[in-house]
Order: C-alpha cells, then structure tokens, then sequence
C-alpha cells in the first residue's frame, strides 16, 4: 500500500449492522434513540478523489484536493518521487480492482451512512467530549493488519479489506479463511468501533495475569455493544454463529476449567496463546471452539458486572478498578 502521509495510505470507513439474530435478555446501557442528538458527520472518498485523477495531469490534480485529503496528501507534491509512487499505485491493476469492487459492494452509500450516523450518535451520547471525526474511505491494497485508523479527528477506513469473505484477492494473498469471514459488509462496524475503543476510551492498564487480559478484553466488547446496539454478538466477535453457540453452551465448562487449573491468575505465556491467540479454533478445548475464548470469558464477566452496577454510566463501568475486583464484583457464575 502506498501513500503519501503521515498514516499509511487511507479511505473512508462504513459501519454495517446485521439483524440482531442473538437476542440478547437485556440490551445493556439502553438509550432512546429520540433523545440523542443530531450530528452533522463528514464524509470524503480519497478513493474516489485519486481514481478519478487525470493521470495526464496528475501532479496539478493531487494538489487540487489536497487541502480536503491531508491524512493521505500531507507531503511535497512537489516531488516527484513521492508523486510517482501515488501514480503507479493508480495506475496498478489489482489497486484498481479493488477500487471498482468497492464502489459495487458500497455502492448504497445512504444505508450504511444512516447506520455510521447512528452510531456516532450514541457514542457522542456516552462520551460528550470526543470530538467528532472526518470520515474517509481508501483503497490500501489489503492491510489487513489494520484496516481501521484513527487519529485525533479522523477515522480512516480500507474498504477494501470488507469486500466479503469469498473476495479471490484475499485467497490470492494467502489471508486465511478465519480471518476472511469476518472482512466482509457486517463487520465492518466491529472494527470501526474496536479502533475507537482503542484510540479514545481505553484504559492502558498492566496485564501481567490472564484475568488482566480478560477484563482488559472484556470491556472492549462491553464498549463495542453499548454503541453498536442489534449487531449480533457473533458479528461482534468476529466468530461464526455456530462456534458462538458453541460458547453459550459450553460456558459453565469452560469456566470450571479456567478456575480448576489455576489459569486466571497465570502469567505462563503458554496460557495467554491458548486463551487468546487468534486462529479458527481452539484445540485445547475442541476443534468446534472459537479462538480467543479468554476474551469471551471476559465480556461476559464486564455483560454481569454490568447488570450488577446497572445504576453506572458507561464510561464509570469501563474506568472501574483492578481485574481481580470487577470479577469479585460481577457475581459471575455461568449456570450449568
């Protein structure tokens, strides 16, 4: 991926909400959408903006939109070097595919800008003090490893790394099928917003023991629930929905075992690659389990601590203390 700035190269972001197929007893930290406030969010298509230059007279056309592009124009468009690296990765075939794919599978921009604007709406609901981002989309040639970026006013946004889980570039990368199943339309918004969590709300606390992690985990997905509300858990996660019901009724097991092995207060590194490494499963329980089973444990001990301290605001519940009190706290006990 090329690009001219300070990021690595960069274009706008979409947030999509699947129906809420994991009915959930109790929507957590609820607000009535008629009580938020409008927000008025912008949008610009560096994708868009760069395709449609005039490769003939591109240099003039880079400077043109530059003022409305600086996260990707911020640089010397007098030097040709740099200009040149942006005008090979237009004129680049696979870039340029991606590209056209994009404006297919986004092609119904008032959808998913409805849905970004809700969203914003609740997050700017719990935190007031955040100011509201510039919202751009781009081509980066899959970076995969960080598809969403955030600065301090503006969310950056691949779309091409949501281009659905059958994309033939992505198996022509070699990106495993896990990690393809969730770069689709519908998990967009998850990474959106665990990009947000990360830049604007999380707590850099240490994580020396596994519950550390857990909780640290746990309220991320506690935070990702709370703005993106009828979004699956499934989605949310990043898992298939059987694998999810693979969690749900094996809870109590899987708790039992953390517990019995003294594996909540391990700092063993073995522990944390088995609790928390990304991959399609996890083997030490059952080949039908999810990956990162730790990071589940963790959002439905933050889901119980929640509902025990329902009178908190969102922002209190994710600031509480230590691991080893919220779990006190939680009263968590998943029912055989």
């Amino acid at each position: 991926m090329l690009i001219i700035n300070r990021y690595f190269i960069i274009f706008l972001f979409i947030a999509s909400f699947a129906g809420n197929a994991c009915q959930r007893k109790k929507q957590l930290f609820f607000v009535d959408e008629r009580q938020l406030q409008e927000i008025n969010l912008q949008y610009r298509d560096y994708g868009k903006a760069l395709f449609d230059a005039d490769t003939k007279n591109f240099e003039a056309h880079l400077r043109k939109i530059q003022s409305d592009f600086l996260p990707f124009l911020d640089a010397n468009l007098d030097d040709t070097a740099s200009t040149n690296k942006l005008r090979r990765f237009v004129g680049d075939t696979l870039t340029r595919s991606l590209f056209n794919k994009t404006l297919r599978v986004f092609a119904q921009k008032e959808d998913w800008m409805k849905m970004i604007n809700t969203s914003f709406r609740r997050f700017i609901h719990f935190y007031p003090y955040v100011p509201l981002p510039v919202i751009y989309t781009f081509v980066s040639n899959v970076q995969v490893e960080q598809p969403v970026m955030v600065g301090h006013n503006e969310v950056l946004i691949a779309l091409d790394c949501f281009l659905g889980s059958d994309e033939p570039a992505y198996a022509r990368l070699g990106i495993p099928r896990y990690m393809t199943a969730r770069m689709t339309p519908a998990h967009l918004g998850s990474a959106v917003w665990a990009a947000m969590y990360e830049a604007h709300v999380e707590d850099r606390v240490l994580r020396t023991r596994v519950l550390d992690e857990m909780i640290a985990s746990g309220k991320k997905y506690l935070f990702m629930e709370a703005i993106l509300t009828g979004t699956p858990d499934y989605v949310l996660f990043g898992i298939d929905q059987a694998k999810m019901n693979w969690l749900r009724e094996h809870e109590a097991e899987i708790w039992t075992a953390l517990v019995s092995e003294g594996m909540l207060y391990s700092s063993d590194p073995f522990a944390f690659r088995k609790l928390f490494a990304d991959g399609p499963f996890t083997a030490d329980f059952s080949y039908d389990a999810p990956a990162r089973i730790g990071e589940w444990v963790g959002w439905q001990i933050m889901r119980s601590y929640a509902m025990q301290n329902s009178g908190k605001s969102l922002a209190e519940v994710l600031e509480a203390g230590d691991a080893q009190t919220i779990l006190a706290a939680s009263r968590y006990k998943p029912r055989r």
